[in-house]
């Protein structure tokens, strides 16, 4: 079926009628028989598109003028009119090159390439777009806080702690050596290695996922985990997981291997309210993280992953199989640092049972240091009125009073 379009030219103005067959979705040429301008138009609707072509054809115009007329057609166009323009293209390449293929398998792939591009480009998208508005400062800015407010006598000597959340304070030098080699061998091996993503462990991830068809195996570093512990999110959605991901990046760009790893140590949860390693060696083991020998530290650095799960007070015996697996590991690589023979591992690992004697309820907050309540509940409520509610607790304070303890 063939229907007639008139056609003026946008070049010279001049008019001509054109005969298009539609009896197929078809884009033809239309070149100007004046000035041999070209343009493309739709044989369903004889809508000129303005953006499709936009440059003379006739051999005789020279390539220079071409090109100055291709650049202010283009410059002419607003950013919107340049993404309208693209999409309509782009659209109407897809819609004719679908029309146009005859063989149902074939359109089917097409359409699944399609849909997987499509895909790939809103993923993009989205990714530029957290990248562009992520404010890092946001979170950044909680490094270090959940200090306890602490109230001392004359003597300097500690009254009272004032708190909801205590990280610890260790400075990386107090960080035993043996213990940051336990912690990175269990939680991240290439940690000074890495950018703050261990790729290759999320392939391995990824194709542990694809096996179980579940989301279960992640491939977080200290620096995702310490993100993660800033972003105080730790449910396993694609959206927690991109912002993790930008948050270590930007970690990794802000401080030194050794400021993530003192930041991670002081604020990682472990169980019964007790953030931080130090924290932990205190309420678990009443010693000094530095006080620890070798398997105390490691059923503490096996610890991050599931707190509650593997809690030395609640489930011994899952916290028992986590640190065997760990140790045949250990046994197999022997890693400079290992030096233990399997009885004395054995050996302490016995004495860690028979140590843990708190009850499995039982939580750092039952284990504030209080020898002057009355003069705590005072406190409090000075703060309150002097400071306002939110530095009650938890703020750095350090509180001097005229109390002698002695």
């Amino acid at each position: 079926m063939i229907k007639k379009f008139k056609y003026t030219c946008k070049q010279c103005g001049q008019e001509q009628i054109v005969e298009l067959d539609i009896t197929k979705y078809k884009i033809y040429k239309i070149v100007c028989k004046k000035c041999g301008f070209s343009r493309l138009i739709n044989n369903q609707t004889g809508i000129l598109n303005p953006y499709y072509a936009s440059i003379p054809s006739s051999t005789n115009l020279k390539s220079k003028n071409k090109n100055i007329y291709s650049k202010k057609k283009f410059l002419s166009l607003n950013v919107f009119e340049v993404f309208t323009n693209f999409f309509e293209i782009f659209f109407n390449f897809i819609k004719d090159f679908f029309y146009n293929i005859n063989s149902i398998l074939i359109k089917f792939i097409f359409l699944f390439l399609l849909g997987l591009f499509l895909i790939f480009l809103g993923g993009g998208i989205l990714l530029t777009s957290q990248i562009i508005f992520f404010q890092e400062d946001e979170y950044l800015n909680g490094l270090n806080q959940n200090q306890p407010n602490v109230i001392y006598d004359q003597n300097q000597k500690i009254l009272s702690e004032l708190f909801d959340v205590k990280i610890g304070n260790l400075t990386y030098k107090e960080i035993p050596e043996d213990f940051i080699n336990i912690l990175l061998f269990v939680e991240d091996k290439s940690f000074f290695s890495h950018g703050g993503i261990d790729y290759f462990g999320v392939m391995r991830a990824i194709i542990q996922n694809l096996k179980s068809f579940e989301f279960s195996q992640g491939a977080s570093t200290i620096t995702q985990q310490l993100a993660r512990i800033l972003l105080n999110q730790r449910e396993k959605t694609l959206t927690r997981k991109l912002k993790e991901a930008i948050l270590a990046l930007k970690l990794e760009s802000r401080f030194t291997k050794e400021e993530i790893l003192t930041y991670y140590v002081n604020h990682v949860y472990l169980g019964h309210g007790a953030y931080g390693f130090q924290n932990a060696a205190r309420f678990y083991y009443n010693k000094e993280l530095s006080e620890l020998n070798f398997t105390e530290m490691l059923s503490l650095a096996c610890l991050p992953s599931r707190p509650e799960y593997y809690s030395p007070l609640r489930n011994f015996h899952r916290l028992e199989n986590k640190m065997d697996h760990v140790f045949r590991r250990l046994q197999e690589e022997k890693p400079k640092f290992f030096k233990i023979n399997e009885t004395t591992y054995n050996r302490q690992k016995q004495q860690i049972r028979s140590a843990l004697n708190r009850s499995p309820s039982e939580t750092v907050f039952g284990n504030k240091i209080d020898y002057a309540p009355y003069v705590s509940d005072f406190i409090r409520n000075r703060l309150k009125q002097i400071l306002g509610e939110d530095f009650v607790v938890s703020k750095g304070l350090k509180i001097y009073t005229t109390i002698d303890m002695d």
